[in-house]
């Protein structure tokens, strides 16, 4: 009977599009769709670091309108807690993130400001809401900078690259799956075989969590300022955390069906 070998090649290239498949999958699903990007991004307003930036930007309005500092519901920070609560900042905000989406990957450019607008209504009701009259100085159409990215072309030259690339690196996935099952098939030892693709896919799951790490890092980089560095961290974290958590997840599945075969494995 004819050898059919071990299956190693084709569970290496199978794997390796596998990782294509799980990245391209999740940025067509997330990364590159500004208001699915925009509406996860609203999670970011619950980051400690955030806030403070918001806080620390909010302080010289506060200060000009005449709002007491030292009382405990007007500090900064106390009006920054109330104001991310208000429907029309969050709504604000989540436009400020899609508008700078769309800036950094529909154009030519890799500097996109993040300017929450008109946060005017929504200070003026946080205020109004502590003492009548407080907001009345409030200044109509009162915008909220929180910073830019700068300095990361070729990354944003990739990232672009990926987003019109993504349904073609979804189909390679599914092609990887089936290449893994080929090769499992047409092994001569089709449990090593298995075992050996649970392992491949474990590693691709690595793989993948690895790229949100260095998006995070990435990230950090590309923005304006060690402040707006936390910001943009916050933000990545928001929109992009669960794809930490599907590398984790398929490398967790791969490594415990790695495992399994190896205990069924006959022993010499």
């Amino acid at each position: 009977m004819r050898r059919r070998g071990s299956g190693a090649p084709l569970i290496l290239l199978a794997s390796i599009l596998l990782l294509i498949g799980l990245v391209c999958a999740y940025a067509q699903a997330v990364l590159f769709d500004s208001r699915a990007f925009a509406d996860r991004s609203l999670g970011a307003l619950d980051d400690p670091a955030l806030q403070e930036e918001i806080s620390g930007r909010l302080a010289p309005e506060l200060a000009r309108i005449g709002v007491d500092p030292a009382s405990a519901e007007t500090t900064p920070a106390a009006v920054t807690s109330g104001l991310i609560e208000n429907r029309g900042f969050r709504a604000a905000f989540s436009a400020a993130v899609a508008a700078a989406h769309r800036t950094i990957l529909t154009r030519d450019t890799d500097q996109a400001d993040v300017t929450v607008r008109n946060i005017d209504d929504p200070l003026r009701t946080q205020l109004e809401g502590v003492s009548p009259g407080l907001g009345a100085g409030v200044p109509d159409g009162l915008d909220l900078p929180l910073g830019g990215t700068s300095g990361v072309a070729r990354a944003l030259d990739v990232a672009r690259m990926i987003d019109s690339a993504t349904a073609v690196g979804v189909l390679l996935g599914l092609a990887g799956l089936g290449l893994i099952g080929i090769a499992v098939w047409r092994a001569d030892d089709r449990l090593a075989a298995g075992r050996n693709a649970f392992i491949g896919v474990a590693l691709s799951g690595l793989c993948v969590a690895g790229i949100y790490v260095a998006g995070r890092l990435m990230v950090g980089a590309a923005v304006d300022g060690s402040e707006t560095a936390e910001i943009g961290r916050a933000v990545y974290g928001a929109v992009a955390g669960n794809l930490l958590w599907l590398g984790l997840l398929v490398a967790g599945a791969g490594g415990l069906g790695a495992a399994g075969l190896g205990i069924l494995k006959p022993r010499a």
